[in-house]
């Protein structure tokens, strides 16, 4: 005689059904859930139970992007949200979902880590507002040509700080340390260059004192400065009131350095 509970006939998947939909016990649903793949009763059942762990437990077995894709914008549980996330293995469709949920940053976070495609996470730089989620796309991001593309075209210099961070290439940290707008972004990449004759010019033409200092702190020459250049240097600092007490640490790194330098010799 067979088990009614594992019984296939027809008649006996009436009745699973029958139980997913009527019993009043979310644990009696969930138990006849384990015995139902009909896609359509697991979109019913994901899109209206009024149990989050019946709902999420429905949507683990969804196949259907599309429907996925519905519950994860829509369901008011995030492990509910999660589960259609988890289940979709579409990129694209990952990253309309990255768009429409920029409210729910968790959510974001665990979408844009199932997503490997460099141009897909670029082209989510230009739909996406949040700066959290904008920092995570960045952060997913491995291909350096793409992130040195952002670091010297995106508007935002937090974005094109957290793409030089990723940044190893010396030509293109040396691009940035010498041509970035923004003070904080040209110093970042001072700070990696170790060009010697790149950071001497930074120390003695960047307009930003900053920036200056960075290249100073990096310079480590095996030959001393001409003197003309440590006099070129101290007036280069002193150029600018309004930056005294920074001109004079500036400054007093550069001449310390000289004087180590003159001592070695000695």
């Amino acid at each position: 005689m067979e088990n009614p509970e594992t019984d296939p006939t027809p008649k006996n998947q009436e009745s699973i059904i029958f139980k997913v939909f009527n019993a009043t016990d979310c644990y009696d649903r969930l138990e006849a859930l384990k015995d139902i793949e009909d896609q359509d009763v697991l979109r019913k059942v994901a899109a209206n139970d009024p149990d989050y762990f019946v709902r999420q437990t429905a949507t683990e077995k969804i196949t259907d992007h599309e429907t996925l894709m519905q519950i994860a914008l829509s369901d008011h549980d995030y492990y509910v949200r999660l589960a259609a996330v988890k289940n979709i293995k579409d990129e694209q469709t990952l990253a309309h979902i990255v768009v429409k949920s920029q409210e729910d940053y968790y959510l974001c976070k665990d979408a844009l880590f199932k997503i490997k495609d460099n141009q897909i996470l670029y082209d989510l730089l230009k739909k996406t507002t949040d700066t959290d989620i904008i920092k995570s796309v960045v952060e997913n991001i491995t291909d350096e040509d793409t992130l040195k593309i952002i670091s010297r075209e995106h508007e935002d210099f937090h974005v094109r700080s957290d793409a030089l961070k990723k940044i190893f290439n010396q030509e293109n940290l040396i691009e940035i340390a010498l041509s970035d707008p923004d003070y904080y972004v040209r110093a970042l990449a001072a700070d990696r260059v170790t060009d010697q004759d790149v950071l001497k010019k930074l120390a003695h033409e960047d307009p930003d004192y900053y920036v200056r200092k960075k290249a100073v702190e990096r310079i480590d020459q095996p030959r001393p400065l001409p003197a003309s250049y440590s006099t070129t240097m101290i007036l280069k600092c002193a150029r600018s009131p309004s930056h005294i007490l920074m001109t004079k640490h500036c400054c007093k790194n550069f001449c310390n350095r000289l004087q180590t330098l003159t001592f070695n010799r000695g």
